[in-house]
């Protein structure tokens, strides 16, 4: 397979376009002016020429601070220059009959995602592939959202209340935990310098991400990626139960409901078209012809690990799991024209996921520009842009895998928190940052 692309850094974003900066800013309205006229008055009457201002979006937003308890946040883009804070001066002077206070909240370097919604919004039917809640929202109103595809390509991800049964559950939860157990053993009697929960550390099967929290990859025993990737001696150093266990986890990731209504729609089929064909000509010909066709390449492959989060585990910093593609087309500063996602990442939890246990918390709308927001993570809550990933034990929460996301802490007192993690990428994607090189079950 290919190697992961490179990508670019967020200083070349800040050198590309003509170093152009997106800010958000903040403004409150005098007495008696409507929402529709400050967005039509401002939008028309500030400029700043030399610096290309430009407005993107808006929306109306309460706030208990302004005299009519509400204000607009507005996105807007200009050539920087380091003086950005310059733009509420600019929109305060010039639309000053409308204009009560103007101040900037945030500025980064790329489309800033002004989209606030909640996992209502972002539900759908695993097994339908339909939006629960269809409509319009963001900067891509003019965009009808009808499936969770749309839901993924819009706000970067989808929520299913519902997604496996009781008794997936249940098996899942059996071979997560003896999969949990086999590696925690190997840390303590192979690699016992590896202080687990305090340092950082990355296995070709396990990798620590942060504090009590940890990424535990199952053997790929079965589907599309074990032919000729099998590790010498990996596979009679498994017991049997391993080996069924494997086997469970690697068939529900090619079952699961979301397989056919959320990841085909965005990544292709795995199923040869061409074995469905009905070719013409005797039967030894159509023997001949069956035996020197090739296997058509699959369009995505998949890996699947169990995340797990510890009493003690605290929150995460904002990340995204994977960065924009080199060479891919990112948003432009309206939002719009972004690569379609070249990886989509399915949780699954096990438990029930409530304020205790802990859940991931994500970003709507990021995964269009998060290479720029790495490192703007609280803007998020200073948009109110978050949306809280909290659903029962086989439900399940899709997102684009640039989606900028954390886990959030675990403060119950005994209970851990497994996540079955479904990683579907195109087959010319490869994943190299995630892990280490170095097995944890091998001596070192």
């Amino acid at each position: 397979r290919m190697e992961e692309h490179a990508v670019d850094s967020r200083d070349a974003l800040w050198a590309s376009d003509r170093s152009r900066v997106a800010v958000c800013a903040r403004v409150a309205p005098l007495p008696g002016v409507s929402y529709d006229r400050l967005r039509e008055e401002v939008f028309a009457r500030v400029e700043w020429g030399d610096r290309d201002l430009r407005f993107h979006d808006a929306r109306r937003a309460a706030d208990a601070e302004a005299e009519a308890g509400w204000v607009m946040e507005c996105t807007l883009s200009c050539l920087a220059h380091g003086d950005e804070a310059q733009v509420a001066y600019r929109i305060e002077g010039l639309a000053a009959e409308f204009v009560e206070e103007a101040d900037v909240l945030v500025s980064a370097p790329c489309h800033i995602p002004l989209l606030r919604v909640t996992a209502a919004d972002l539900a759908f039917d695993a097994r339908t592939g339909e939006a629960l809640a269809p409509g319009r929202f963001g900067s891509d109103s003019h965009v009808e959202i009808a499936t969770a595809a749309d839901l993924l390509r819009a706000a970067g991800l989808a929520v299913a209340a519902e997604a496996l049964d009781a008794s997936a559950v249940e098996r899942a939860l059996l071979a997560v935990n003896r999969r949990i157990a086999k590696a925690e053993c190997a840390l303590s009697t192979m690699r016992p310098s590896v202080r687990v929960g305090a340092d950082v550390f990355a296995f070709r099967e396990m990798g620590s991400r942060g504090g009590e929290r940890f990424d535990l990859l199952f053997p790929k025993c079965l589907g599309n990626r074990a032919e000729g990737e099998r590790d010498v001696g990996l596979y009679e150093t498994l017991a049997d139960e391993e080996l069924l266990d494997a086997a469970f986890v690697r068939e529900l990731a090619m079952t699961a409901p979301w397989v056919r209504t959320l990841v085909e729609p965005l990544l292709g089929s795995n199923e040869n078209e061409n074995e469905n064909e009905n070719d013409a000509g005797s039967a030894a010909d159509a023997s001949t012809q069956k035996t020197e066709k090739k296997k058509e390449p699959l369009s995505w492959w998949c890996d699947v690990s169990v995340v797990y989060s510890k009493p003690g585990a605290t929150n995460q910093d904002w990340h995204c799991d994977g960065r924009h593609l080199a060479g891919a087309s990112r948003a432009d500063f309206d939002g719009r024209g972004v690569a379609p996602p070249y990886a989509v990442c399915v949780f699954c939890p096990l438990v029930d996921l409530n304020e205790d246990v802990g859940f991931t918390q994500f970003w709507a709308g990021s995964h269009k520009s998060s290479d720029g927001l790495i490192g703007f993570g609280s803007a998020a809550e200073v948009l109110r842009g978050t949306v809280d990933g909290v659903v029962k034990a086989g439900g399940a929460i899709a997102y684009d895998y640039r989606t900028m996301h954390r886990g959030m802490a675990n403060v119950s007192k005994g209970t851990t928190r497994p996540v079955l993690q479904f990683l579907y990428a195109k087959s010319n994607y490869r994943e190299t940052k995630n892990y280490g090189a170095e097995s944890l079950f091998e001596p070192p």
